[in-house]
C-alpha cells in the first residue's frame, strides 16, 4: 500500500495544492470564491498530513470537496483514511477517485491503483444488519451509517467493530463483532418490548336486578348450637339415672315418713348434687337446641335479603 498512497505526489503535489481546482470554473455552480475557499482548506489538509494529524486533514479535505468537488481531491481523502486504519472508506473512496476520474488518470497511475486496490480490499467485509423497528438509527464505531430498514450490507474494516442501534424512547442496542478479512456477516439488532402501562381497574358499582344473588346458607352457628344441645342432653341423662339410682337407694334405707339414718348422709349429697346437675344440663340442652334452630332458619331466609342485586362485570354483590 505504501506505493498506492504515495500517489498523491502524482496527482495533486502538495506544492501545487490550488492546482486540482483549476478546473474547477468547469463544474456547474462552480465559482472563483467557492474554488478560493476550497483551495485554502486543500493547502491546510495537506499541510496537516505532512504533519501527520490525519483526522484533522481529513476534514480539511473533506471540506474543500465540498465546497468544489474536484475529482483529484478524493484520492487524499481515500489517503487519510488509510492512515486512520479506516480501510472501508478508504476503498470507497478511492474506487470512487477512479470511477470520477476515468479517462483522465495517467497509465502509471492506473496500473498503480489496479495493482493495489485488491490489497485494500482484503481489508474489509461486509455486515447485513436488521432491527425489529423501523427507523432506529445504526452506528458503526460510534458513525452513524443509516436507519432502518437497511437494504444493502454494510462495508466495515477488520478488527473489532462496534455495532450499535439506537430509537427515541427505547434503550440502545449494541453488539462487539470481531470482523476478518472477507467476512460476510449477519447482526439483528433488537430492542426490548416496551411496558404498556395496564388500565387502573375500575371502582364497584352496584346495580339492582329482578334476579336474587346466589348465596350459599352459613349454617355454622347452627351446627355448633346443635352439638352445644346434644352435650346438654347427654350430661342430663347420664346425672338424671345417678339421681334415679340414688333416690332408689335412700327409698330403701329410709322410713315412709323421710327419716333416714346416718349412713346414707352420702347418699343424700350424691341424689342433690346428680339432680342439680342432670337439669341444668337438660336446660342448657333445650337452650342450644332451640337457639340453633334459629340460627338454622335465619341462615336459610338470608338470600332473600340479598335479592335484588346484580354481579356483573363493574358490579358487585351488596346489602340492603
Amino acid at each position: 500500500m505504501v506505493r498506492a498512497f504515495c500517489l498523491v505526489a502524482s496527482f495533486v503535489p502538495f506544492s501545487l495544492a490550488l492546482a486540482p481546482f483549476a478546473a474547477a470554473q468547469d463544474i456547474p455552480g462552480s465559482s472563483p470564491q467557492r474554488t478560493t475557499e476550497a483551495g485554502g482548506h486543500f493547502d491546510r489538509g495537506a499541510t496537516l498530513y505532512m504533519e501527520g494529524d490525519y483526522a484533522a486533514a481529513l476534514i480539511e479535505f473533506k471540506r474543500a470537496y465540498e465546497a468544489s468537488p474536484t475529482w483529484q481531491v478524493l484520492f487524499n481523502i481515500g489517503q487519510c483514511y488509510f492512515q486512520l486504519h479506516d480501510y472501508a472508506n478508504a476503498l470507497v473512496t478511492l474506487r470512487r477517485f477512479e470511477t470520477e476520474g476515468k479517462g483522465r488518470i495517467g497509465a502509471e497511475d492506473q496500473a498503480t491503483l489496479d495493482a493495489e486496490l485488491p490489497d485494500l480490499a482484503s481489508r474489509v467485509a461486509k455486515i447485513t444488519i436488521s432491527s425489529n423497528l423501523v427507523g432506529a438509527s445504526i452506528s458503526v464505531d460510534e458513525k452513524l451509517i443509516g436507519v432502518t430498514p437497511l437494504h444493502d450490507p454494510v462495508l466495515v474494516s477488520v478488527g473489532l467493530r462496534k455495532i450499535t442501534a439506537t430509537r427515541e424512547g427505547r434503550a440502545p442496542v449494541q453488539q462487539q463483532l470481531a470482523v476478518g478479512a472477507g467476512d460476510s456477516l449477519v447482526v439483528r439488532l433488537d430492542f426490548e418490548p416496551v411496558d404498556v402501562p395496564r388500565e387502573p381497574p375500575r371502582a364497584p358499582s352496584v346495580g339492582l336486578t329482578d334476579r336474587p344473588a346466589a348465596q350459599s346458607p352459613n349454617h355454622f352457628p347452627a351446627y355448633v348450637s346443635f352439638l352445644l344441645g346434644a352435650g346438654g342432653v347427654t350430661v342430663g341423662t347420664i346425672f338424671g339415672s345417678l339421681a334415679i339410682g340414688d333416690k332408689s337407694s335412700l327409698d330403701r334405707v329410709c322410713t315412709s315418713g323421710g327419716a333416714c339414718p346416718t349412713s346414707a348422709d352420702n347418699t343424700i349429697q350424691a341424689l342433690a348434687r346428680d339432680g342439680t346437675i342432670s337439669t341444668v344440663g337438660f336446660g342448657v340442652g333445650l337452650a342450644a337446641f332451640t337457639a340453633g334452630v334459629v340460627f338454622w332458619l335465619a341462615a336459610r331466609s338470608s338470600p332473600a335479603t340479598t335479592a335484588r342485586v346484580r354481579v356483573g362485570p363493574g358490579w358487585v354483590a351488596g346489602r340492603f
